[in-house]
Formats: structure tokens, C-alpha cells, sequence
């Protein structure tokens, strides 16, 4: 295990046509892991492996709706919180004055 357990682990995943962006945040809002899985059945093991080791995980944000990424995480019991792109979008808006996404 990594990072401190006690407080639990927060995953955040940006979907992407044949890649999902994934980072890992621990209760004090530290980055603890940064990476990119792709969009297949390999991929989702790729995540699922990653994700075990950061325990508790207390919840996964994710921009998407999609079938293969969705099912996978409800299959492995997460409980996930939906973000609509667009909200995402209009988030990003109203958080920086230059309007892009940042990385």
C-alpha cells in the first residue's frame, strides 16, 4: 500500500477515445500516482491492478458515461460519482480566465 491509508485514496479519470487518464489523490489532496491506461480489456486490468494498491479507495470520479470503463469499474465494485463533460468543460471555464484545459 501506498500513501496514507487512514484518510483513503480519491481516483480521477478523464475518458478518452483509446486512452483514460487516471490520477490518484490521497486524503490530504497529494498526488500519489499519475498515469494513462487504454481504452481495452488489457487497459481495464491495467487499471484494476493499479487501483489495488491504493486502499481505501473511498470513491472514483469519472468524465464519462462509457460502457467499457464503467462496467469495469461497477463490475469491481467502485463506487463511482459520473462528472458530464460539459459540466467539466464549464468548470474549467470559470476556473482559470484564460478559459483552456490545463494538465
Amino acid at each position: 500500500m501506498e500513501g496514507n491509508a487512514q484518510d483513503g485514496y480519491w481516483v480521477g479519470i478523464d475518458w478518452g477515445e483509446s486512452t483514460h487518464a487516471v490520477t490518484i489523490v490521497d486524503g490530504g489532496r497529494r498526488i500519489r500516482r499519475s498515469f494513462t491506461v487504454p481504452h481495452s480489456v488489457a487497459g481495464m486490468e491495467a487499471l484494476s491492478a493499479a487501483l489495488a494498491c491504493f486502499q481505501p479507495l473511498r470513491g472514483i470520479a469519472v468524465e464519462s458515461t462509457r460502457n467499457l470503463l464503467i462496467t469495469h469499474l461497477l463490475a469491481d465494485g467502485y463506487v463511482l460519482y459520473p462528472i458530464n463533460p460539459k459540466m467539466s468543460a464549464a468548470w474549467r471555464k470559470g476556473d482559470s480566465v484564460a478559459g483552456c484545459k490545463s494538465n
